[in-house]
C-alpha cells in the first residue's frame, strides 16, 4: 500500500490499486469519495449516532468527518494492520488530537466477540484481495455485531467489486440477521453498494423532505441518495 499526495488530495492506495481513503488536505472534513459519503446514508433517517465503531480504519476519513460535524460523537476505529494505523496517523492525522476518537489494533472478529461496549453505528469497510471478505457476513459475526448495537443501533457494510452471486449471498445473510430492517444504496459508476441494517425499523415517512434538510446541514447529496434508495429497494423489501 502507498500514500500519494497530489493537487491537495491525500490518497491511500492498496496494492491492487483500490483507493481506500482520500481527503482534501485543506478541508479534511470533506469526503471526496462518493463511497465514503454513501456510508453516512443512515443520517437520512434522522439518527445521529453518539458512539461509532469503524471496522477497518483506512486513513480515518469517516472519523475525521464525524469529528468535524458531530464532535460530541465518541468513536473507535479497530484496525488489524499496524501499517495502516501508522499511515493513518502520519499522513491523515487520524485520530485527531484532543478528539473523542481512538484507534485500536485488533482483529474485528475477536473484538466484536469479546467487547462489552455498545455502539449506535458500526461501519464495516474491509477489503481483502480486492473484495469484501466472505467472513464479514457469516452468521456468527452478524450475531456478535447485533449484540454490540444499542437499541437504536445501525450497521452498514461497504461492498466494492463484488460479483452479483457473492453480493446476493451476503445480502441474504444480513437480511436473515436483520429481518425487514435493511436497505441498499448503490452507485453503479463507482461499484459501491452500501447495505445498512437497523436494530429498530426506522420510519421512511417524509424521507425526501428530510433529505433536503440533511443535505444542507452536512453538504452531502442526500437528495440523490434518497432517490437511489427508492430505486434500489422495491416496496415490501427491507424497510421499504
Amino acid at each position: 500500500m502507498c500514500v500519494e499526495q497530489q493537487d491537495g488530495l491525500i490518497t491511500l492506495h492498496f496494492d491492487n490499486g483500490l483507493i481506500q481513503t482520500q481527503i482534501d488536505s485543506s478541508h479534511p472534513e470533506h469526503l471526496p469519495l462518493i463511497g465514503n459519503r454513501m456510508m453516512l446514508v443512515h443520517l437520512l433517517f434522522g439518527i445521529e449516532p453518539q458512539s461509532v465503531l469503524l471496522a477497518g480504519s483506512g486513513g480515518g476519513s469517516i472519523g475525521l468527518w464525524f469529528d468535524h460535524y458531530l464532535p460530541g460523537t465518541e468513536g473507535l476505529a479497530v484496525e488489524k494492520s499496524s501499517t495502516v494505523i501508522s499511515l493513518a496517523q502520519q499522513y491523515f492525522d487520524f485520530p485527531p488530537a484532543n478528539s473523542n476518537w481512538s484507534i485500536k489494533q485488533a482483529d474485528i472478529r475477536e473484538f466484536l466477540a469479546t467487547t462489552i461496549r455498545r455502539f449506535d453505528f458500526i461501519l464495516f469497510d474491509i477489503e481483502e484481495q480486492g473484495a469484501t471478505p466472505e467472513w464479514l457476513t457469516h452468521d456468527k459475526l452478524l450475531k456478535n455485531c447485533l449484540n454490540c448495537l444499542t437499541d437504536r443501533g445501525i450497521v452498514s457494510f461497504n461492498f466494492v467489486g463484488e460479483s452479483s452471486e457473492n453480493f446476493i449471498k451476503a445480502l441474504w445473510s444480513i437480511r436473515r440477521a436483520f429481518p425487514d430492517k435493511t436497505c441498499c444504496l448503490s452507485h453503479p459508476e463507482s461499484g459501491n453498494i452500501i447495505v445498512t441494517a437497523f436494530n429498530q425499523k426506522p420510519s421512511i415517512e417524509n424521507l425526501e423532505e428530510h433529505a433536503e434538510a440533511v443535505k444542507n446541514q452536512y453538504n452531502i447529496e442526500f437528495d440523490v441518495f434518497c432517490q437511489q434508495l427508492f430505486k434500489d429497494n422495491p416496496p415490501q423489501s427491507g424497510i421499504f
